[in-house]
């Protein structure tokens, strides 16, 4: 009976070693295909996290991402913390061969489906530098496999995050320091510039449309109620990229020595594309007021738009 029983010890020995080793390798295995990532925006730009008027910025601490895995429906969440980016469970590759389509958008907020993510509501935009970027939406899809960057999913380069609504920079500056002038109001009127939209991926790319039963916002106004700086008062909103029928107008009203004045219904043209930069600069004259634009790039500054006079007009 002890010989049976020492028989029987010996062959569960290299039965439970097996075991152990193959627990080994597959512990070894899942680590070999643990999924990592990379990622930057598009440079340059004004980004969501921190805008300056001239600088080229990119992801801060703990911004979050949402990155959806091959085939999946709902978005995980990514947070960049220390330099780098870690998800809020593990993911691992399919295989280390295969071309897989990994997509991600930014800001996250909660997990939802590749087809209906809500994009932030730029009808609560104050109009200012400082603040813009709280609104801002980027993208980014990228079709790659393991080997080609040994486990990490890099959206950057080619595959950098970009912009999906247009940037609009005003500047209202004074001609020949005609007086203190306070600027009491700014607008900006085109059909639907900030109606709520929603993203949606499909295949390996992605496009905007209107959210299921959403109001219509076609006018951006603000009330800075302030008197107008020597380098300019630069008003910066974020629009929905269109392409109108009637063009996008800008109307200002101030006053100077106590007479209010008006100026506006200013076409600033019909075409607005996703992730281009408009800057305009705007110049108040006793005769009129005039608008001026510089060139475009990718958050893009366009010298498209000629020089327009608009006469000023005192209220009531």
């Amino acid at each position: 009976m002890k010989k049976v029983q020492k028989f029987w010890g010996c062959l569960c020995l290299p039965l439970f070693v097996a075991c152990q080793q193959n627990e080994i390798v597959g512990e070894k295995s899942m680590e070999d295909l643990s999924l990592k990532l990379q990622a930057s925006v598009s440079s340059p730009v004004l980004s969501r996290t921190n805008a300056e008027q001239n600088g080229s910025v990119d992801f801060v601490e703990s911004d979050k991402i949402g990155f959806y895995m091959p085939e999946s429906s709902l978005s995980v969440q990514w947070t960049f913390t220390g330099g780098e980016w870690t998800s809020s469970e593990s993911l691992f590759w399919p295989d280390k061969v295969s071309d897989w389509t990994f997509q991600a958008y930014y800001p996250f907020t909660e997990a939802v489906e590749r087809t209906n993510i809500i994009m932030p509501d730029l009808s609560l935009q104050d109009g200012t530098l400082k603040n813009v970027g709280k609104y801002d939406f980027l993208t980014s899809s990228v079709v790659t496999n393991y080997e080609a960057g040994d486990g990490v999913v890099s959206f950057t380069g080619e595959h950098s995050f970009q912009h999906a609504y247009c940037l609009l920079m005003v500047t209202l500056k004074e001609e020949q320091n005609i007086g203190n002038t306070q600027l009491k109001k700014v607008s900006f009127n085109g059909l639907d510039i900030a109606t709520r939209y929603r993203y949606k991926f499909e295949g390996g790319s992605g496009s905007m449309e209107k959210v299921p039963e959403t109001p219509s916002v076609s006018e951006l106004a603000f009330t800075p109620e302030t008197v107008i700086p020597s380098d300019g008062y630069s008003t910066v909103v974020l629009i929905n990229p269109s392409d109108l029928e009637i063009p996008l107008k800008y109307s200002v009203e101030y006053e100077r020595a106590d007479k209010p004045f008006t100026a506006g219904n200013v076409e600033l043209g019909t075409r607005f594309e996703s992730g281009k930069f408009y800057k305009i600069s705007v110049k108040i004259r006793k005769e009129g007021l005039v608008i001026e634009s510089n060139s475009v790039e990718d958050w893009v500054i366009d010298d498209s738009l000629e020089e327009i006079v608009v006469d000023e007009t005192a209220a009531g």
